[in-house]
């Protein structure tokens, strides 16, 4: 198993894709989360940290030598998150960074292509 907040090891491979929904609650939302999740989903699976953007900030440049040149990779992201990750990408070389809303009109998904 690999630890996200980690670099990604050289023996992982390389990727045409990497897709991923990691924990993006605010620390201090925990508690206000309604009782159907914070009773059964872990708090690993849920804690994203004081911004909730920490598993961004690891994965966007700990992944990039786990991603083919051209590779695109994707992200589930809370409320209000999607211009901070996309800030990520940018400062990170990714490029055709692209956001997509779901059914109720939220920018739910980060996408970007890493060109090297």
């Amino acid at each position: 198993a690999a630890d996200a907040m980690k670099a990604a090891l050289v023996a992982l491979g390389s990727f045409d894709v990497i897709v991923s929904n990691p924990p993006y609650i605010r620390t201090e939302e925990l508690a206000k989360l309604d009782d159907s999740v914070k009773f059964y989903e872990p708090v690993l699976a849920l804690d994203g940290g004081e911004y909730g953007l920490d598993f961004y900030r690891a994965i966007i440049p700990g992944y990039k030598h786990a991603l083919k040149n051209g590779g695109l990779i994707m992200f589930e992201c809370g409320v209000g998150q999607s211009k901070d990750i996309e800030n990520i990408f940018a400062c990170n070389g990714y490029s055709d960074i692209k956001m997509y809303r779901d059914t109720l009109n939220i920018e739910r998904v980060v996408s970007a292509v890493l060109k090297v």
